[in-house]
Protein backbone atom coordinates (compact mmCIF):
# COMPACT_ATOMS: atom_id res chain seq x y z
CA UNK A 1 0.00 0.00 0.00
CA UNK A 2 3.01 2.46 0.84
CA UNK A 3 4.60 1.42 -2.35
CA UNK A 4 0.98 2.52 -4.08
CA UNK A 5 1.19 5.62 -2.60
CA UNK A 6 4.32 6.93 -3.27
CA UNK A 7 4.45 5.86 -6.71
CA UNK A 8 0.97 8.28 -7.42
CA UNK A 9 3.14 10.95 -5.29
CA UNK A 10 5.77 10.63 -8.02
CA UNK A 11 3.43 10.48 -10.87
CA UNK A 12 1.04 12.91 -9.80
CA UNK A 13 3.58 15.19 -8.33
CA UNK A 14 5.43 15.64 -11.57
CA UNK A 15 2.40 16.71 -13.30
CA UNK A 16 2.69 19.67 -10.74
CA UNK A 17 5.33 21.84 -12.47
CA UNK A 18 3.14 22.07 -16.07
CA UNK A 19 -0.14 22.34 -14.88
CA UNK A 20 -0.42 25.61 -17.05
CA UNK A 21 1.06 24.96 -20.29
CA UNK A 22 -1.03 21.55 -20.43
CA UNK A 23 -4.36 22.93 -18.86
CA UNK A 24 -3.89 26.17 -21.89
CA UNK A 25 -3.18 22.97 -24.47
CA UNK A 26 -6.32 21.59 -23.71
CA UNK A 27 -8.70 23.94 -22.97
CA UNK A 28 -9.59 25.24 -26.29
CA UNK A 29 -9.30 21.86 -27.88
CA UNK A 30 -12.44 20.69 -25.44
CA UNK A 31 -14.24 23.57 -26.15
CA UNK A 32 -13.13 23.44 -30.18
CA UNK A 33 -14.65 19.95 -30.12
CA UNK A 34 -17.40 20.84 -27.81
CA UNK A 35 -18.54 23.60 -29.87
CA UNK A 36 -17.82 21.95 -33.32
CA UNK A 37 -20.25 18.66 -31.93
CA UNK A 38 -22.98 21.44 -31.43
CA UNK A 39 -22.21 23.34 -34.62
CA UNK A 40 -23.33 21.69 -38.17
CA UNK A 41 -22.73 24.43 -40.19
CA UNK A 42 -18.86 24.61 -39.61
CA UNK A 43 -18.02 21.27 -41.51
CA UNK A 44 -14.00 22.92 -41.24
CA UNK A 45 -13.57 22.84 -37.82
CA UNK A 46 -15.00 19.34 -36.98
CA UNK A 47 -12.63 18.25 -39.76
CA UNK A 48 -9.60 19.89 -38.11
CA UNK A 49 -10.51 19.12 -34.69
CA UNK A 50 -10.75 15.24 -35.67
CA UNK A 51 -7.58 14.87 -37.38
CA UNK A 52 -6.13 16.71 -34.22
CA UNK A 53 -7.52 14.09 -32.08
CA UNK A 54 -6.06 10.35 -31.96
CA UNK A 55 -8.64 8.05 -31.17
CA UNK A 56 -7.63 5.15 -29.14
CA UNK A 57 -9.32 2.56 -26.47
CA UNK A 58 -8.25 2.01 -23.08
CA UNK A 59 -7.10 -1.54 -24.25
CA UNK A 60 -5.04 -0.05 -27.38
CA UNK A 61 -3.14 2.48 -25.69
CA UNK A 62 -1.95 -0.36 -22.88
CA UNK A 63 -1.17 -2.60 -25.41
CA UNK A 64 0.73 -0.32 -27.29
CA UNK A 65 3.15 0.76 -24.31
CA UNK A 66 3.79 -3.23 -23.65
CA UNK A 67 4.89 -3.92 -27.06
CA UNK A 68 7.05 -0.46 -27.20
CA UNK A 69 7.28 2.24 -24.89
CA UNK A 70 9.37 4.18 -27.24
CA UNK A 71 6.60 3.65 -30.06
CA UNK A 72 3.87 4.46 -27.72
CA UNK A 73 5.30 7.50 -26.54
CA UNK A 74 6.32 9.08 -30.34
CA UNK A 75 2.44 8.32 -31.01
CA UNK A 76 0.83 9.17 -27.88
CA UNK A 77 2.91 11.25 -25.68
CA UNK A 78 1.97 15.60 -25.56
CA UNK A 79 -0.74 14.59 -28.23
CA UNK A 80 -4.53 15.31 -27.76
CA UNK A 81 -6.21 11.82 -27.41
CA UNK A 82 -9.99 10.74 -27.56
CA UNK A 83 -9.65 7.86 -25.05
CA UNK A 84 -12.51 5.58 -24.54
CA UNK A 85 -13.34 2.75 -21.92
CA UNK A 86 -14.47 1.56 -19.24
CA UNK A 87 -14.24 2.68 -15.49
CA UNK A 88 -12.39 0.38 -13.32
CA UNK A 89 -12.13 2.73 -10.58
CA UNK A 90 -12.72 7.08 -9.53
CA UNK A 91 -9.88 7.88 -6.88
CA UNK A 92 -8.47 11.00 -5.59
CA UNK A 93 -4.43 11.55 -5.58
CA UNK A 94 -2.07 13.66 -4.21
CA UNK A 95 -4.59 17.17 -3.25
CA UNK A 96 -7.32 15.26 -3.73
CA UNK A 97 -7.22 15.38 -7.78
CA UNK A 98 -9.64 13.51 -8.95
CA UNK A 99 -8.32 10.55 -11.66
CA UNK A 100 -9.89 7.75 -13.17
CA UNK A 101 -8.40 4.12 -13.53
CA UNK A 102 -9.44 2.78 -17.32
CA UNK A 103 -9.91 -1.47 -17.31
CA UNK A 104 -7.63 -2.68 -19.83
CA UNK A 105 -6.21 -5.71 -20.13
CA UNK A 106 -7.56 -8.84 -18.51
CA UNK A 107 -8.65 -9.02 -14.94
CA UNK A 108 -5.59 -9.33 -13.02
CA UNK A 109 -4.13 -6.21 -15.58
CA UNK A 110 -1.80 -4.00 -12.64
CA UNK A 111 -1.27 -1.36 -15.01
CA UNK A 112 -4.31 0.29 -16.64
CA UNK A 113 -4.35 3.59 -17.81
CA UNK A 114 -4.74 6.23 -15.53
CA UNK A 115 -6.47 9.47 -16.66
CA UNK A 116 -5.29 12.89 -14.06
CA UNK A 117 -8.94 14.58 -14.85
CA UNK A 118 -9.17 18.64 -15.56
CA UNK A 119 -9.64 20.86 -12.38
CA UNK A 120 -12.70 21.57 -14.18
CA UNK A 121 -14.41 17.75 -14.41
CA UNK A 122 -14.28 17.18 -10.48
CA UNK A 123 -18.05 17.43 -10.12
CA UNK A 124 -18.69 15.49 -12.94
CA UNK A 125 -15.70 13.03 -11.48
CA UNK A 126 -18.34 12.69 -8.45
CA UNK A 127 -21.06 11.68 -10.47
CA UNK A 128 -18.82 8.32 -12.00
CA UNK A 129 -20.26 4.64 -11.47
CA UNK A 130 -17.37 1.80 -11.41
CA UNK A 131 -17.95 -0.32 -14.57
CA UNK A 132 -19.44 3.01 -16.45
CA UNK A 133 -18.50 3.54 -19.86
CA UNK A 134 -16.99 6.34 -20.81
CA UNK A 135 -15.03 8.82 -23.39
CA UNK A 136 -12.63 11.71 -22.50
CA UNK A 137 -10.22 14.15 -24.46
CA UNK A 138 -6.65 13.88 -22.76
CA UNK A 139 -3.29 14.75 -23.31
CA UNK A 140 -1.06 12.12 -23.42
CA UNK A 141 1.44 11.94 -20.66
CA UNK A 142 3.78 8.87 -20.92
CA UNK A 143 3.81 6.07 -18.96
CA UNK A 144 5.37 5.30 -14.81
CA UNK A 145 6.19 1.85 -13.94
CA UNK A 146 4.00 0.31 -17.37
CA UNK A 147 1.01 2.03 -16.27
CA UNK A 148 -0.26 4.64 -19.56
CA UNK A 149 -0.95 7.98 -17.89
CA UNK A 150 -3.16 10.70 -19.29
CA UNK A 151 -3.84 14.25 -18.12
CA UNK A 152 -5.86 16.99 -17.84
CA UNK A 153 -9.03 14.96 -19.10
CA UNK A 154 -12.34 16.33 -19.88
CA UNK A 155 -15.28 14.09 -19.61
CA UNK A 156 -17.22 14.29 -23.14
Amino acid sequence: MVVILIILGIVFGKNDTKPEINQSSSAPAASNATASATTTGNHTDVTENEEALIKVTSNELLKAYKANEVAANKKFKDKKLSISGTINSIEAGLGDEPYVVLKAGDEFEIDMPQAKLATSETDKAANLKKGQKINMICTGDSEFAGTPMLSDCIIQ
